[in-house]
């Protein structure tokens, strides 16, 4: 594979200075009022995998966040993950709600394996992904492979883009606060603590 691009990585296909070689993200890029988080996304369909459900798995799914199921508590994560703002009010999240124009960035796809945004993440959870999807139930059954989904967010922006670059920085943040504040508080079982392909918290990776 050829060395990390320095090409800007943004993964929401709203984003200005695509053909730049290396995007900076300006002020006017990370702010995004109400009435632009409604545009349409452009987002290419994803069809729908199949969630493995074993007996453990699926009394894991039946676990509560704060009161609410699985589902309904996984939303509500990628909700805030979507709407989290800087100290300044930036919205950090902005590159990263929507994926990259594939006419704009041929090699990203041929670069990265495994593609999502944020709100393609959220579509899955909900069920909204595919009209096959008729019980409209999360595509995650289990806290894990909802991490593990998630974590493609920042995974794929780090492979992309360069270690300093303005979106490995925010996909750093976003990926903090995922565990800091989203999933902090949820019930830890023990399918979570130290279990294959379980998701440590940032700077805990041995």
């Amino acid at each position: 594979m050829a060395s990390k691009r320095r090409a800007a990585a943004a993964a929401s296909p709203d984003m200005k200075f695509r053909r730049t070689k290396r995007r900076k993200v300006s002020d006017d890029d990370l702010m995004i009022t109400e009435e632009s988080s409604r545009a349409s996304s452009h987002l290419d369909s994803e069809p729908p995998e199949k969630a493995d459900q074993t007996p453990e798995s699926q009394a894991e799914s039946e676990s509560d966040f704060e009161g609410h199921n699985l589902q309904t508590a996984q939303d509500k994560i990628m909700s805030e993950l979507t709407r989290l703002k800087d100290s300044d009010g930036h919205q950090v999240s902005y590159p990263f709600i929507g994926k990259p124009d594939r006419n704009l960035y041929r090699d990203y796809y041929e670069i990265i394996q495994h593609p999502v945004s944020l709100r393609s993440i959220q579509k899955r959870v909900r069920g909204t992904d595919s009209r096959k999807n008729l019980s409209k139930t999360t595509a995650y059954p289990t806290w894990q492979s909802f991490e593990e989904e998630v974590s493609y967010v920042w995974r794929n922006a780090r492979e992309y883009n360069e270690d300093d670059s303005d979106i490995s920085i925010l996909a750093g943040v976003l990926e903090v606060s995922l565990y800091r504040d989203a999933l902090a508080t949820r019930p830890l079982r023990h399918a979570d603590i130290g279990g294959p392909g379980s998701l440590p918290p940032p700077g805990c990776e041995s």
